[in-house]
């Protein structure tokens, strides 16, 4: 039961709920060590038989396609992007906005700058404009390695940092050297 909105009736309410965990936890108390009869065992067994009435089943094809159907047409509950509650918005770390941008935007089979073929994995996601916001493309570029160190000094100072120190990828400092 969620609790009530109304101050008055929350208080009542966390009142009721505190007297009962009190109640629950003497009980308890008043119940470790000692044993218990054969009825109760039976009644408790019988309890969790009912809870797992569908353990080791599977679902017919029927009821999957049932399933399916009565599915169609219902909206999916949006959990991407801003309506997601982990959502962070400019605050999110570099990774994750070069992260977020290489899943919306898939990497092209080229470089963008050289136009040499590369596998879509070796492409990195370059940043034109140092904003870096996800929802605009024409603001980010598909490059290779070499060419994303000629065109952006504070990239190659940062690779050469973390090759150097041979540490965990820190981008906070790639940022504000970029910025």
């Amino acid at each position: 039961m969620p609790a009530p909105k109304d101050e008055v009736e929350r208080n009542a309410w966390k009142q009721k709920i505190g007297a009962r965990n009190k109640i629950a936890l003497v009980n308890n108390k008043n119940r470790v060590g000692k044993p218990l009869s054969e009825e109760h065992k039976a009644s408790i067994g019988a309890a969790a038989l009912n809870n797992q009435h569908f353990l080791g089943k599977a679902h017919t094809d029927e009821s999957k396609l049932k399933n399916r159907l009565s599915h169609l047409g219902k909206p999916k509950p949006e959990t991407q992007g801003p309506l997601n509650p982990n959502w962070k918005g400019d605050t999110a770390s570099l990774q994750s906005i070069h992260t977020c941008f290489r899943r919306t935007h898939p990497p092209p089979d080229l470089c963008e700058e050289c136009h040499q073929p590369f596998p879509p994995d070796e492409l990195e996601a370059h940043n034109v404009s140092k904003t870096y916001r996800r929802d605009d493309r024409n603001d980010w570029l598909y490059v290779c390695r070499p060419c994303h160190r000629k065109i952006d000094p504070a990239y190659s100072q940062w690779r050469e940092r973390r090759r150097r120190d041979d540490g965990p990828e820190d981008t906070s400092s790639f940022r504000s050297a970029s910025a």
